[in-house]
């Protein structure tokens, strides 16, 4: 709906300001086609949309001589090279019939080159030399040996992408299995040696690149690497196919990564766009959205890329001109002395298959068959040009027509049909054959750039022009009115079509051709190509805010588009902040950051943390300067019995409903823990066997719950609606857990899926209004959620970030300095998480826990106090907006960053755009670095200098004696008390983290710890210069360091 409701809105938009009316006043009367055609354009001028600003377009992204560079790479060059008697080379621009050679209009605003092969071979000596010939024509040649040329062209575009895009299928050729992989290296290939001239013609890294059409689609993932922040534009003029036809293709992926790689992708018709959006949403799951101004795009890695619907012009004044001079008429008048006074009927195809030339054939003979009085009064004159298909194909597709030809002479007579079969047909010759013309018939089966309509119409006669028939699936055949439009596959609608056009009398054709005659002459290539040349630059914009960093190789190449100030986590810098601070939160993800990311479904019931991983936690848990949590979606059943031996290290269930503190702060919740509802059971349908997670026992009084648990009814209606939906989405699956239902359609079919959890997300909202709970859809991992309402990973570490610090406040008395925070998730659950830190929302919120119990305890649902509390919660903390905020990612919309905490560390696993400041590459560097800190902590003073148990002893009894009300008694040290009887023993092994077959080691011993000063024992501000002094003992600092930062 919202797409439509775009296109329409254009549409209506565009007709409003138009210059020209959809219907023009009175057009059946002689006055209203005059005021009509006397629209028409002056030769010379140039009509454009309102509130096009050329000068902007030219003046933006000047090179050093004042002109913007302007790039155009195609298969072909538009020039016609040949060989004169002397040996030299001849070189001449094709006519105005060649759309690339038109585009020489944009060389009075542009400094414009073309790209591309010469329509001959060109020996290798003479290559030189044909290089400079071209310079003065502004032509680059592109080289091509001559059998990378052979498999490149015929082989791959013509033998299987060209018949793919017109919907003939790979299986009618018998040696594509065969053939496959030798073509495709070739199309690679070329496309590799196009890329290699195009970086050779640039003269700045911001010009304009401009690729045409199908032969060059993987050129945009060979350019942007090298060049990302240059304008690179793709017009596809060929048909786009639906997407299960264009799946066939074993390189389908390889194809759309590299269109995508583009700014803007330009397309014929709508049909056509549509079409590739469904491809982009089937193979690559990614879904299209209104870009400012209207326009359709998509975001792919980070980056914007936008859709242009436009259909190429031509050069319509060349076309009128010609038609009005004396050689036209003259040839016009021997053409219908030839036709002895009979009504003509025109044609033009190639022999190509795609073309209809033997439906239209059979059509004709339908139309003479049913109106036997036609037959002496009509010819059909049927030129056949050359065509590009392969021989044995072309010389099939004649021979049928040449039968069919016969047939139709035999039954009616010589007269009825003329065949023009000639090599080459001059421009006079082909506008005086539209000129005379009473009925142009062009019934293509698929064709996407086909101008034949629009020439037609501008070679016409004003005073007696003539009808028009056109096939409904071109792609010209949206943008013109005033035609009789036909299903090409239905022979009685053409045949009915034909009779239909040569009975209209003079005021219908006049009528029916000044609808047509006033677009083509105001929509010209000259308005086409600069107003693809304005949306590119748009298009370019929306990314400008972005660093873009490509990932991968060759055509598998993906550019990831990120904020300027997103950047990766470097070790020396946090190390360093980690060690000055005496009070540290950890919070780090668990599936994805600690493991790698599978679905939960796919999951064996013994998966567990590594032992490596463990070690790391238990040693970073053993610092009591450290506070420690693992934040997970997962059930708090499943994470007690993996870290069920870890006492000191906190966990956070079911994305921040349940709490596991460390032991030291049970004691403040023994007294108050909740009733826990009894899990719903689950049907063996819904949960193989292999799945089933182990069900670890959970002791309720150690568990803390942000919201109540005694009101879970909504639970068994969220289940029955959720199941009702499984039965009727192939692929979906749901996962009971104990506060939360997930509803997983990553497997269902992508689009249907997507609607199915639209209409469920709907329909939960509403059956659940009066119940506190959320309805949460996550689109990038394909999943719904109903939880209970205010509650993810956000504002759990809210909770631990304000509980903790008032503690401090309460030991200090005071002011606490700024804690260390690192923050570490793989989701988009996660980015809840980022924001929270980041911004220390725990401030901003006097007490996070009373708002989210007080909002779930109120009897009124819709009384002042839950809608504070939901202010409270999702407004302050831009908790709900998270997919919303991590899309405004460039330009003015990224996210501010300059008020976040300087001791926070917030990071994201995996180069993708996000919320966080930093990002990690995967699990293994996230282990990494929970490694060098393990490190850290080793050799600080609790951990190298303090008897064993001694801090966690003095630190358990503080919270055992504390409560977060006491503010008045003197509280004894906690959490960074020096000791003062440092250990001393011989050795003392300190592990380093290296990686061995892919697990880490601990192997290296430090010095003697004899003659490592108690520098730890000292104040942050003093350990800097106690370090200094201590590494001439050392033996320098390059020894000291391997302590301190052994993963370095």
């Amino acid at each position: 709906l919202s797409l439509c409701a775009a296109v329409l809105g254009g549409y209506l938009v565009g007709r409003a300001t138009s210059k020209f009316p959809l219907i023009p006043k009175n057009l059946w009367s002689k006055e209203g086609r005059d005021e009509y055609q006397d629209e028409k354009p002056t030769e010379g001028t140039l009509q454009l949309p309102q509130g096009f600003d050329l000068s902007a377009l030219t003046a933006s992204a000047s090179t050093g001589s004042g002109r913007r560079r302007i790039i155009i790479v195609a298969k072909q060059l538009p020039v016609i090279c040949s060989r004169e008697a002397d040996g030299k080379w001849k070189v001449e621009w094709e006519d105005c019939r060649s759309s690339l050679a038109n585009l020489r209009v944009l060389k009075q605003y542009f400094d414009v080159k073309w790209v591309g092969a010469p329509n001959v071979e060109i020996p290798k000596e003479e290559q030189e030399n044909f290089e400079t010939l071209m310079e003065e024509y502004d032509c680059v040649p592109v080289f091509l040996p001559r059998d990378i040329h052979e498999r490149f062209f015929n082989g791959f575009c013509r033998g299987i992408l060209w018949p793919l895009l017109h919907y003939v299928m790979p299986q009618t050729q018998t040696n594509f299995g065969k053939s496959w992989d030798s073509y495709w290296q070739a199309y690679t290939a070329a496309n590799t040696l196009y890329g290699t001239v195009v970086l050779r013609t640039v003269e700045s890294p911001t010009d304009t690149i401009w690729i045409q059409n199908y032969h060059l689609l993987l050129l945009p993932s060979h350019l942007r690497p090298r060049l990302p922040r240059a304008q690179i534009g793709l017009f596809i003029h060929t048909p786009f196919p639906s997407s299960d036809v264009f799946r066939m293709l074993p390189s389908r992926h390889n194809i759309l990564s590299s269109i995508l790689c583009a700014d803007l992708i330009g397309f014929q018709t709508y049909d056509y766009a549509r079409h590739f959006l469904s491809c982009t949403k089937r193979v690559m799951d990614l879904d299209f959205e209104t870009m400012p101004g209207g326009q359709l795009g998509l975001k792919h890695a980070g980056r914007y890329v936008s859709i242009l619907i436009s259909h190429v012009g031509i050069m319509s004044n060349i076309w009128a001109q010609t038609a009005s001079s004396e050689e036209v008429k003259q040839q016009v008048k021997q053409i219908k002395k030839r036709c002895a006074g009979r009504q003509i009927i025109f044609g033009v195809d190639d022999l190509d298959i795609i073309k209809g030339s033997l439906l239209k054939l059979q059509a004709f003979d339908r139309f003479l068959a049913e109106h036997p009085e036609m037959r002496d009064k009509v010819v059909l004159l049927e030129m056949i040009m050359p065509s590009k298909a392969p021989l044995s194909e072309a010389m099939n597709v004649g021979e049928k027509l040449k039968i069919e030809i016969e047939a139709i002479r035999e039954k009616y007579g010589p007269a009825v049909i003329q065949v023009i079969d000639q090599p080459f047909v001059s421009l006079p010759e082909l506008v005086a054959l539209y000129n005379c013309a009473d009925v142009a018939v062009v019934s293509m089966f698929w064709d996407g750039l086909n101008t034949i309509p629009y020439e037609f119409t501008a070679s016409q006669d004003n005073e007696t022009p003539g009808a028009l028939i056109v096939s409904e699936f071109m792609g010209c055949s949206r943008s013109l009115n005033g035609v009789f439009r036909v299903n090409p596959w239905s022979v009685e609608s053409v045949a009915e079509a034909i009779y239909n056009a040569l009975s209209l009398n003079l005021d219908q054709r006049k009528a029916h051709h000044g609808r047509r005659f006033n677009y083509i002459m105001s929509h010209t290539v000259e308005r086409w190509s600069l107003g693809f040349l304005d949306n590119l630059t748009k298009a370019k914009n929306f990314c400008s805010g972005l660093t873009l960093i490509p990932v991968g190789w060759g055509s598998s190449v993906k550019l990831v588009g990120l904020r300027s100030d997103f950047r990766h986590l470097e070790e020396d810098a946090l190390t360093k902040t980690y060690r000055s601070s005496s009070l540290r939160f950890l919070f780090l993800d668990y599936d994805g950051t600690l493991t790698p990311a599978v679905t939960v479904k796919s999951k064996s019931k013994y998966d567990g943390p590594r032992k490596d991983v463990r070690q790391l936690l238990k040693q970073l848990c053993e610092d009591p300067n450290n506070v420690v949590f693992i934040v997970s979606g997962r059930k708090r059943s499943t994470l007690t019995q993996w870290f069920c031996d870890l006492k000191e290290l906190g966990i956070v269930a079911e994305k921040g409903v349940f709490i596991r503190w460390p032991s030291r702060f049970q004691a403040l919740f023994h007294d108050s823990a909740p009733h826990t509802p009894q899990e719903q059971p689950q049907d063996k349908s819904e949960r193989d066997e292999s799945v089933e997670e182990l069900e670890g026992q959970v002791v309720d009084r150690d568990w803390e719950t942000l919201v109540p648990l005694d009101d879970f009814a909504w639970k068994q209606v969220a289940l029955q609606i959720i199941r009702s939906y499984t039965e009727q989405t192939d692929g979906s699956w749901v996962e009971d857990k104990e506060t939360a239902v997930m509803w997983h359609y990553e497997n269902a079919d992508p689009e249907f899926g997507q609607m199915q959890a639209s209409e469920l997300s709907k329909y939960l909202v509403k059956v659940l209004e009066n119940h506190t709970v959320d309805v949460v859809r996550y689109d990038y991992n394909r999943i719904l959620e109903v939880r209970p309402k205010g509650v993810n990973k956000g504002v759990a570490c809210s909770v631990i970030l304000q509980t903790v610090s008032h503690l401090e406040q309460q030991r200090l008395g005071g002011v606490v300095q700024s804690p260390f925070i690192l923050c570490v998730g793989d989701d988009r659950s996660d980015e809840d998480m980022f924001i929270a830190v980041q911004h220390r929302l725990d401030k901003k919120i006097e007490n996070v826990r009373e708002l989210l119990r007080e909002g779930h305890t109120s009897k009124r649902m819709n009384s002042s106090r839950l809608r504070r509390v939901s202010a409270s919660i999702h407004e302050m903390q831009q908790l709900r907006s998270v997919d919303s905020q991590i899309n405004k990612c460039n330009g003015d919309n990224k996210p501010n960053h300059d008020h976040v905490e300087p001791h926070c560390f917030s990071v994201c696993v995996g180069l993708k755009p996000s919320q966080a400041q930093y990002f990690l590459h995967d699990e293994t560097e996230v282990i990494h670095i929970i490694g060098a800190l393990a490190a850290c902590s080793r050799l600080s003073h609790h951990t190298l200098l303090s008897p064993s148990g001694s801090s966690s002893s003095s630190a358990s009894s503080y919270y055992n004696s504390a409560s977060l009300s006491s503010t008045t008694s003197t509280l004894p040290t906690i959490l960074a008390s020096p000791l003062s009887s440092p250990v001393r023993s011989s050795s003392l092994n300190v592990p380093d983290f290296s990686m061995s077959d892919g697990h880490y080691s601990q192997n290296v011993a430090l010095p003697n710890p004899d003659s490592i000063p108690t520098i730890y024992s000292q104040p942050p501000s003093s350990r800097a210069s106690a370090e200094r002094s201590a590494l001439s003992g050392l033996g320098g600092r390059s020894s000291f360091s391997r302590g301190l930062n052994l993963l370095a």
